[in-house]
């Protein structure tokens, strides 16, 4: 049986080789041809610990077959463990085409839309810009930070406030209101913010000169 693990995004390697197996090549013939623009009907099989796997009918109702969804395809920016653990045996989930790999009978698929795509070139715009506060909506807390939904230019983004980015005397919980600024975003499209005003005097631009005292 030919192996259908992806290739792109690659697997972790703490992966178990009972995973790897686990991603078993199905007859996706029925696939080729489908728009990625294509939402299609899925069920999941398994969670893996780098994604998970789902069956999927193909629009013209033939035998459906088993893609991957790698965790980095599940949705922009971070993968909460709560987010992770809902994804049950047999819970039906809305995918689309990435790619269809006849030769290998493998098919890798996402759960983003394009809009999230487009959420990442509107917070962009303000990484590292601390003029521009925004309310951010409490979604879950995590050990390592707090993962928090953010209104920017009318679009809503998900992102991480990391635990040392957090002001201490705010007290937090699901639901609380923060405000907050973008810090960074990584290539993954992960919005990373911040509760902490910025010590630097606002955006800096490529070759500002900077003055100061060396205490």
């Amino acid at each position: 049986m030919k192996s259908s693990e992806e290739k792109a995004p690659e697997a972790s390697s703490s992966s178990s080789s009972s995973d790897q197996a686990a991603v078993v090549a199905d007859d996706v013939s029925s696939f080729v041809g489908v728009p990625g623009s294509t939402w299609l009907q899925g069920v999941v099989c398994r969670k893996l610990e780098f994604g998970l796997l789902v069956k999927v009918d193909p629009p013209d109702g033939s035998a459906p077959a088993t893609g991957l969804v790698h965790i980095s395809q599940i949705q922009e920016g971070f993968v909460s463990s709560d987010l992770m653990d809902s994804f049950t045996e047999g819970k039906e989930v809305k995918v689309r085409l990435l790619n269809v790999d006849e030769g290998a009978n493998k098919i890798s698929l996402t759960m983003k839309s394009s809009e999230e795509k487009a959420d990442v070139a509107v917070a962009s715009k303000y990484v590292g810009d601390d003029s521009h506060w925004f309310e951010g909506t409490v979604q879950h807390l995590e050990k390592y930070g707090i993962l928090t939904s953010v209104e920017i230019d009318g679009q809503f983004c998900k992102g991480l406030i990391h635990s040392s980015q957090v002001n201490a005397f705010v007290p937090l919980e699901p639901g609380s209101k923060v405000q907050v600024w973008v810090s960074n975003v990584d290539r993954d499209g992960r919005f990373e913010l911040t509760m902490i005003e910025s010590k630097l005097p606002g955006k800096l631009e490529v070759g500002q000169k900077l003055t100061g005292t060396v205490r």
